[in-house]
């Protein structure tokens, strides 16, 4: 539906580590995190973190709009108790910007 294409489960199947790219350095990701869910890197998106694979596991794709508008996938931490400042600052990169 949104032209985004995922890893096949055989290829990508369970939590993985992920930490950001400079991309996703510079909206705000900082911390390593646990994901799943990757999609396929060698495409049309801005890759904001990749799990232990390669694989981008927080990514953002544009469809035309303003700078950092778009679609975006961002990991919540499983955890119970969780700061997500982080995630905050990438999803106002679209709104403030």
């Amino acid at each position: 539906m949104f032209d985004v294409r995922y890893a096949k489960p055989q290829r990508v199947n369970g939590y993985y580590v992920s930490v950001p790219t400079e991309a996703g350095r510079a909206v705000g990701l900082r911390s390593p995190f646990i994901s799943s869910g990757a999609a396929d890197p060698g495409q049309a998106i801005t890759v904001l973190a990749t799990d232990e694979f390669g694989m981008a596991s927080a990514w953002s794709k544009s469809y035309g709009g303003r700078r950092g508008t778009g679609l975006w996938q961002l990991a919540l931490p499983r955890q119970d108790v969780t700061d997500y400042a982080e995630i905050r600052a990438a999803i106002e990169v679209g709104i403030v910007r």
